[in-house]
């Protein structure tokens, strides 16, 4: 069964990750386009990413021998992070050697948009792609990544009052809660509103 990425499981797959494998040693990159995968091959284990919108996995598996079609990446992992109230990972890596010294690994699961992509130096160039995508913001490989139009819902880095959960959500009938929840408050997404509104959004 295919995984359901929302802002928050990012956000907390990005703390386990960045607990787990802050300080790793990474060997190599094993891209699988026709699967829609990318494995990253530590020296203590192998970390995959299923990236097919029916088949969203992500997997920690034995150490892997890099082999002659992998992408030799020798690093270090810095950090992993999450971008604030959004479906984009960021892995962080600092090369054992070689220029630019700083890549970075950006995994998004953005609608049906799912893609992951290795980025270097301070401006985030493009330089490889599992997938490539047409559209606006769509990563072009020797073109630096963009980001998404930050988050603009309230309570991303501040906990929301009781007077700003009210103002938001008391005069408004259930169906219209459940919509300014999603449309106002970050974190939020169809697979919590309901338990975050409860009967109060069913009333």
């Amino acid at each position: 069964m295919s995984l359901v990425f929302d802002a928050a499981l990012v956000a907390a797959l990005a703390r386990e990750l960045d607990a787990r494998l802050r300080d790793a040693r990474l060997r190599a990159l094993r891209w699988d386009r026709p699967g829609r995968a990318l494995s990253l091959l530590f020296r203590e284990g192998t970390l995959r990413f299923g990236l097919h919108p029916e088949a969203g996995t992500v997997a920690w598996h034995d150490p892997a021998e890099p082999t002659a079609g992998d992408r030799p990446l020798a690093a270090r992992v810095r950090r992993v992070e999450a971008l604030a109230d959004d479906r984009v990972l960021r892995v962080s890596l600092l090369r054992a050697r070689g220029s630019p010294p700083a890549v970075d690994l950006v995994v998004e699961w953005i609608t049906k948009r799912w893609t992951a992509a290795v980025t270097e130096g301070p401006d985030r160039v493009v330089r490889q792609l599992l997938l490539e995508m047409e559209g606006e913001r769509a990563p072009r490989t020797g073109h630096p990544w963009l980001p998404p139009a930050a988050s603009t819902r309230a309570g991303i880095a501040d906990d929301l009052s009781w007077e700003r959960w009210r103002e938001l959500l008391l005069a408004r009938t259930p169906p219209e809660r459940r919509r300014a929840l999603l449309d106002g408050v970050a974190w939020t997404s169809a697979l919590n509103a309901g338990a975050l509104l409860g009967s109060a959004g069913t009333g």
